[in-house]
């Protein structure tokens, strides 16, 4: 009688050990691999299915593929990384984990366009002599220096070209690790050259287009050695360029 109670206990404890995972917790199953492409929309994370009610918590092993942040997966660029879902501590409930693996495929964009950050965008067109860097038109260094006045930072004056592309080129190049800048107004490039502030600054001094104009296809330019103006100089010709912030 007293073998077959003390047996009677034994099943008893190993079937509560097993209900309630024993040391290593229950058992965590419907948990898959998951696949997903650059840019794609976060995805909420289904939990598994588990004996427990604790509730659940979720890692990524790479933030660098992948972030989670409560239940919210966010793809961040292509790789790999473990999805860990775990459960703490319950009552009778041991802790528990179960992780599934994250492939994050790179996405493919069809010329024109090319993969940015894990979207397809159009490639910027640039304008000469910047060049087009990770999808960024970057203009080459100069040896001369930005000049600042006030709050306005000057591009060094090295070449010359047409008012078309200098205005293309101001407005569509990153300029020293800078972006938004535009031809300067007369009054600007004229209060530039009486401020004499430009010797020495590697600049080559002469005839330079600003983003005024009172005609059509011409703007005006201000010598930067003098601080002549010339009302109405056709676009097409040369001037030299600087560019302003």
């Amino acid at each position: 009688m007293k073998h077959r109670l003390l047996i009677a206990v034994a099943a008893l404890c190993a079937a509560l050990l097993l209900a309630c995972g024993g040391g290593n917790g229950v058992p965590l199953t419907n948990f898959p691999d998951l696949t997903a492409t650059e840019g794609d929309a976060p995805l909420t994370l289904t939990a598994p299915t588990s004996k427990s009610p604790a509730p659940f918590s979720y890692s990524s092993s790479n933030p660098l593929v992948a972030t989670v942040a409560g239940n919210v997966v966010t793809f961040v660029k292509s790789g790999t990384s473990s999805i860990t879902a775990s459960q703490p501590e319950l009552g009778s409930y041991n802790p528990t984990s179960t992780s599934a693996l994250l492939t994050v495929k790179v996405r493919v964009c069809t010329a024109p366009q090319v993969n940015q950050a894990g979207s397809c965008v159009t490639a910027p067109a640039c304008t000469a002599p910047a060049t087009l860097v990770g999808n960024v038109c970057v203009a080459p260094a100069t040896a001369g220096s930005v000049v600042g006045r006030g709050v306005l930072a000057f591009m060094p004056v090295t070449r010359i070209d047409s008012w078309t592309n200098a205005n293309a080129f101001c407005s569509t190049s990153t300029i020293s690790g800078l972006t938004g800048w535009r031809l300067p107004l007369q009054a600007e490039l004229t209060e530039l050259a009486a401020a004499g502030v430009l010797a020495g600054q590697g600049w080559t001094l002469g005839a330079t287009w600003t983003g005024s104009s009172a005609l059509a296809n011409a703007h005006n330019t201000v010598n930067l050695a003098s601080g002549a103006v010339v009302v109405g100089e056709a676009d097409s010709n040369g001037a030299y360029v600087s560019c302003v912030r």
